[in-house]
């Protein structure tokens, strides 16, 4: 008669106990713990769904873990047979999030594709591809973060987006991020039906007037966002335009990213944003005085200021037309109000920060 042997070293004792612990776990405590796991790609996605069945089962039955979805360039895209399984398998990450929205971000081209530069083909396919995936589920959009800047120069991915939000409803949509006219006059028109948008991150790398840049102005917008390239801007003409807006009255933050004015600038329009509670501004000194100037802001209760840094090169650079390069930024001055005050109230000119 054979004796029965068990191992019970410690070693198979701590092993066969977290299993059984991990079993044990509830499915709602597991889709927690899963929420911790940072990916939101399909060709990196949650390799927690590979552990056994029960998990994928699990992962694949809570919808606030497909509620976050970056688009890349992948290098496989080669060709429309791999845009179309690249496109099931996104729509498959959709379906799964059920009905809650989805923030959707799509890269630039150069982000995956940093020693191997797209061909033609591959941005015409990966254009394609998030032009469908956008219009084909409008109404799951909680945010949509698209290319910011653009690569290669020679291909315009602005020009789709502009038709592609004109008449668009996107009725879960609480944030809009793109980049405006870098490489066509196209026009951005924000007549998408939007009833929920309240922060909008445009960028411009182009020196345009801004109704050159975007055809409306939705006036539900509590956020904005704007920013330019460093060897570009933001115009003077540009922030005296967006002065001038109705619109921006509603506003309670807002962020300015390079004011490169230098020299003599003329004054700008003065503006009062009565609902500001929050106000950052970068750039070049004049260009800061100027707008801070310009502006009565009697509920700020932040205010972060930043100075633009560039060395300047080239033939030129002291009349101001020269070329920039290697950007930096010193954020010098930071005001937090107390609960009782406002920074508001303590603002009588630029002076105040610059004197």
């Amino acid at each position: 008669m054979e004796t029965a042997r068990f191992d019970i070293s410690p070693n198979a004792l701590s092993l066969s106990t977290s299993r059984n612990l991990l079993l044990s776990f509830a499915p709602e405590l597991l889709a927690l713990i899963f929420s911790h796991c940072n990916s939101n790609t399909i060709t990196s996605s949650f390799t927690f769904t590979q552990v056994c069945s029960r998990w994928r089962s699990i992962a694949h039955s809570s919808p606030v873990l497909w509620t976050n979805l970056l688009i890349e360039l992948s290098p496989t895209l080669q060709t429309e047979a791999d845009a179309s399984k690249y496109e099931e398998a996104i729509t498959e990450w959709i379906m799964r999030s059920s009905t809650l929205g989805i923030t959707l971000e799509v890269a630039e081209p150069s982000s995956s594709c940093k020693y191997y530069p797209p061909t033609t083909t591959q941005l015409d396919l990966y254009t394609n591809l998030y032009q469908n995936i956008i219009t084909d589920f409008s109404n799951k959009w909680r945010a949509l973060l698209l290319p910011y800047t653009q690569y290669p120069k020679d291909h315009d991915f602005v020009a789709g987006i502009a038709g592609l939000l004109e008449g668009l409803s996107l009725p879960a949509l609480e944030e809009l991020r793109l980049c405006v006219g870098a490489n066509s006059s196209s026009q951005i028109s924000l007549h998408c039906n939007a009833p929920r948008l309240y922060k909008l991150a445009l960028n411009l790398p182009k020196i345009l007037p801004l109704l050159a840049c975007i055809g409306s102005y939705p006036g539900t917008i509590s956020d904005l966002v704007l920013s330019s390239s460093p060897q570009t801007g933001l115009s003077r003409d540009f922030i005296g335009e967006l002065l001038e807006l109705g619109q921006l009255q509603h506003l309670t933050h807002l962020e300015i990213d390079r004011l490169t004015w230098y020299g003599p600038v003329a004054a700008l329009p003065p503006a009062s944003l009565p609902n500001l509670l929050k106000f950052s501004l970068c750039g070049s000194i004049s260009g800061m005085e100027r707008l801070l100037d310009a502006l009565t802001l009697p509920s700020l209760r932040s205010l972060s200021l930043s100075l633009e840094l560039f060395r300047l090169i080239g033939p030129g650079s002291e009349r101001g037309s020269c070329v920039t390069s290697a950007p930096g930024k010193i954020t010098f001055s930071t005001f937090e109000a107390q609960p009782d005050e406002s920074v508001g109230r303590k603002i009588h000119g630029a002076g105040d920060y610059f004197g």
